[in-house]
């Protein structure tokens, strides 16, 4: 990764996508795990919270719905972009809900949860698009260097994936705050990651590298064009991005 410092601060399964329950169901043939991701999404996706733990409101961006979580009725001065995890193709449950607001009490910070489009109706320049919207939109209502960005599994490169788009612009926004990845993953560069990723396959408990192939079948959804950085954030360059931390485990 271009212009970035590593932070190895914890260990964390692949949030999210353990929806797919096995390390088996990864494995499976595009079309059968089509069918196994189009079966939990019946059961996740946009929620709206009904408790009176925190003040919530929802807002529409690029025509998708974003949770806003706080502690008050008016906005704090400092933002989380929080992003879920599910190998974008899994939507969310309200398992993050208390995950935000614990963000939320112990950091003082408005906790922003966009519900991005996902890549299996969706290519993954769309959901960049919604997502970096956010980001435009919090800077704008909270000012820069007050808006940092979170995430597990597939949340975690998106996060990372923020600030790599936003160099990608010709007048970039400023950079988060701060970046807390945990568990980020990518769809393997060359032939040289694909090939370690198979050796390792084995000892990794979660996910089946088949798994990676198929996936990037579903973030591009047809679509050649696709930046690199959104499909391996490692390709991404993170110039001027000044506190990162990347959770991910080392047993290997």
């Amino acid at each position: 990764m271009k212009g970035i410092n590593h932070e190895h601060f914890c260990i964390h399964p692949a949030y999210g996508l353990q929806a797919l329950r096995s390390k088996k169901a990864f494995g499976l043939p595009e079309d059968e795990i089509t069918k196994v991701i189009e079966k939990q999404n019946r059961h996740r996706g946009v929620f709206m919270p009904t408790d009176r733990k925190a003040h919530y409101e929802t807002i529409s961006v690029n025509g998708f719905p974003c949770l806003i979580v706080r502690k008050n009725t008016t906005p704090s001065k400092r933002a989380i972009l929080y992003f879920f995890g599910g190998g974008m193709v899994v939507g969310p449950d309200k398992g993050d809900l208390p995950v935000m607001r614990k963000l939320c009490r112990e950091t003082g910070c408005d906790v922003w949860f966009p519900f991005y489009p996902l890549c299996m109706e969706h290519c993954i320049t769309e959901t960049y698009e919604m997502a970096y919207e956010c980001y435009r939109r919090m800077i704008e209502l909270y000012g820069g260097g007050n808006v940092s960005a979170c995430g597990f599994s597939s949340g975690s490169a998106l996060s990372l994936g923020i600030a790599a788009h936003n160099n990608a612009h010709e007048k970039p926004l400023p950079q988060p705050r701060h970046i807390v990845a945990v568990s980020p993953g990518e769809v393997p560069w060359n032939d040289e990651e694909r090939a370690r990723m198979r050796a390792l396959n084995e000892r990794d408990v979660s996910i089946d590298y088949a798994f990676m192939e198929t996936v990037e079948k579903f973030m591009r959804h047809g679509c050649e064009n696709v930046p690199d950085y959104m499909l391996s954030g490692s390709r991404g360059d993170f110039g001027s991005v000044a506190n990162v931390g990347v959770g991910l485990g080392s047993r290997w």
